[in-house]
């Protein structure tokens, strides 16, 4: 499994994306490892920890944002 760490502007590590081998992704707070959203390949869609659909495309570096009040 890849991981890409999100930064945000002051250079601080705040999430991590983790992409499995068929391109469907994860995104994680970094500190707590939390789950903010998943993204699918297959139907191009975002959905949050509940797996309510949120957007259409991968939006989950939104979602680490949004999660962090920011």
């Amino acid at each position: 499994m890849k991981e890409e760490y999100i930064r945000d502007f002051n250079k601080v590590i705040i999430g991590i994306i983790q992409t499995d081998a068929e391109g469907n992704q994860t995104g994680r707070l970094f500190n707590s490892r939390k789950i903010v959203g998943y993204y699918t390949v297959k139907d191009n869609r975002t959905r949050n920890f509940l797996l309510q659909i949120v957007s259409e495309g991968n939006t989950l570096v939104n979602l680490i944002y949004k999660e962090l009040g920011r």
